[in-house]
């Protein structure tokens, strides 16, 4: 008789997680290039396995997660998995059979559903499960930024100036 079990599929005995990706741990964002970065892979803190207070383990001690992506992200498109830190993941463990599972996999990726102010970066190598906000990696490199004094008062340009500007105006 046919049976799952039997024939040695993966899967036979599906161990869903919920976890979060700390920030800075996409193996792209860690120098990683094309030929070690395993499809984007990124670190994942799992509910349940890894606490997030007292005995924690640190952001680069959690594993590294594959990431499903759809068929139209293939190795053609060369297409980025997204995800930036901060992101609350499902997914289910590849090695679900073994009694220690060590390779998860994220198939989905949670929705925020809290308002509260969210942190930076990880307070002694754990978010916590805090709120990530996810403009922390987003801050203006030196050649986004303009140069010069700050100005003492609101500009006033000359009458010159002035009327130049009303005369190409009309």
């Amino acid at each position: 008789m046919f049976s799952p079990e039997s024939q040695g599929f993966i899967g036979s005995n599906f161990k869903w997680f919920v976890g979060q990706v700390p920030p800075n741990q996409n193996q792209m964002t860690k120098g990683g290039n094309w030929k070690t970065a395993w499809s984007n892979r990124v670190k994942v803190r799992i509910v349940g396995v890894h606490p997030k207070e007292g005995a924690y383990v640190s952001d680069d001690k959690l594993p590294w997660a594959i990431v499903a992506k759809p068929t139209h992200q293939g190795y053609l498109t060369g297409g980025s998995i997204g995800i930036i830190g901060g992101e609350w993941v499902t997914g289910f463990y590849l090695d679900s059979d073994s009694t220690n599972p060590q390779i998860p996999v994220i198939t989905n990726i949670l929705d925020v559903n809290t308002e509260e102010q969210g942190i930076k970066a990880s307070k002694g190598g754990s978010t916590e499960y805090k709120k990530v906000d996810r403009y922390w990696m987003f801050e203006p490199a030196t050649f986004q930024m303009i140069g010069g004094t700050t100005p003492k008062s609101q500009a006033k340009p000359s009458s010159v100036a002035f009327n130049s500007a009303k005369r190409s105006n009309k």
